[in-house]
């Protein structure tokens, strides 16, 4: 189980990778809305974007769902853009 604020994280290949559902759950937004926010970051930074915003997909209750896999530096664009109390505190995180 992660605390608030902690994003869970995974390793392959030597990059280490978080979830946009586990983005959405720690920073209380909807999953929606952040599928849309790296779509917007892969139209304005398409180079950027291939190599650390990575589509995938999950199920729930048997149904597939897109999702995207997320660099460190990919998570770290992303969530400098979000507003709010987790957001905040991720970014105090950050700097310190």
């Amino acid at each position: 189980m992660t605390k608030k604020n902690e994003v869970l994280v995974f390793e392959e290949k030597k990059v280490y990778w978080t979830t946009s559902l586990d983005v959405a759950e720690k920073f209380e937004k909807r999953h929606d809305n952040v599928l849309q926010t790296i779509r917007e970051l892969q139209e304005q930074l398409p180079d950027f974007s291939r190599l650390h915003y990575k589509e995938s997909i999950y199920t729930k209750r048997g149904k597939e769902y897109p999702c995207f896999n997320i660099s460190r530096d990919g998570l770290s664009l992303l969530v400098m853009g979000f507003t709010g109390a987790e957001a905040l505190q991720w970014k105090i995180k950050y700097i310190n």
